[in-house]
């Protein structure tokens, strides 16, 4: 799936940024940067991601239940969706270990496929390859296995 020349990952590590600052987060962790493609990358990518169920709206959802199912299997009774929200961070938050991993699979799968620069659907697989953290429970949730996902992007 060849990207546009003016989506890069720089304008998607700084949309996860900006969505990580947005929901008061401590670490840009990788499931800001799916929500940053699924919300920035272009149409095809981002249509093989709807396709899938992981859409901006359906990944916040989808990110609420596993945050609230998280929250339950540690003995925490689940809030209101109100009480979940949080204040946006003045601060930019740090490199979150999924991030980091993420994008170093990233380079390592544009590099396999005999290219020098990362694309969107690198870093979506590279996403999908984590097999702990909250991404893989909401691809759970979701239905979605990596094998879907890589199936999608390359019929993209």
């Amino acid at each position: 799936m060849k990207q546009h020349a003016n989506v890069t990952p720089k304008l998607f590590v700084t949309a996860a940024i900006d969505a990580a600052k947005e929901r008061g987060a401590r670490s840009v962790e990788s499931e800001h940067l799916l929500l940053a493609i699924a919300e920035r990358a272009d149409p095809p990518l981002r249509s093989a991601l709807a396709d899938l169920g992981l859409d901006p709206g359906s990944l916040d959802r989808l990110l609420r239940e596993e945050r609230a199912r998280s929250l339950s299997a540690a003995g925490v009774q689940p809030l209101p969706t109100w009480a979940l929200g949080s204040v946006p961070r003045i601060d930019r938050p740090h490199w979150g270990a999924s991030t980091r991993s993420a994008l170093v699979r990233a380079g390592r799968i544009a590099r396999q496929s005999g290219r020098r620069r990362m694309e969107g659907a690198d870093i979506v697989l590279a996403i999908a390859a984590a097999e702990f953290g909250t991404v893989p429970r909401v691809l759970a949730l979701a239905e979605v296995t990596r094998d879907s996902i890589e199936l999608r992007l390359r019929a993209a």
